[in-house]
């Protein structure tokens, strides 16, 4: 959804904000061809924002008008934070 924002559409639908879980997370190899995908798309943007367009504002539906560093700083620690949850999970799911 991030992408959308810096003009990059993903193609992927939202699949958790008010929705119940069912069964997508079975869906192993899926998941990490969708992991794969986000992380290559952060890349893309890294390599094709100019150094001055980082301070630019963008739009969004839940910040209101923040600035492309912003809003990327918010992604990387959105993603931080699941990695944590994941790594929790596999630790405990390996007992």
């Amino acid at each position: 959804m991030f992408g959308t924002f810096f003009g990059l559409e993903q193609g992927v639908q939202n699949t958790t904000m008010g929705r119940q879980d069912e069964g997508q997370g079975e869906r192993v190899e899926e998941s990490r061809a969708m992991i794969d995908k986000g992380y290559a798309m952060l890349q893309q943007i890294i390599d094709t924002t100019e150094e001055g367009d980082w301070q630019s504002p963008i739009e969004t539906p839940f910040f209101g008008t923040v600035s492309k560093a912003r809003l990327f700083a918010h992604v990387l620690y959105h993603n931080s934070y699941h990695a944590g949850q994941i790594a929790l999970t596999l630790k405990r799911a390996s007992r």
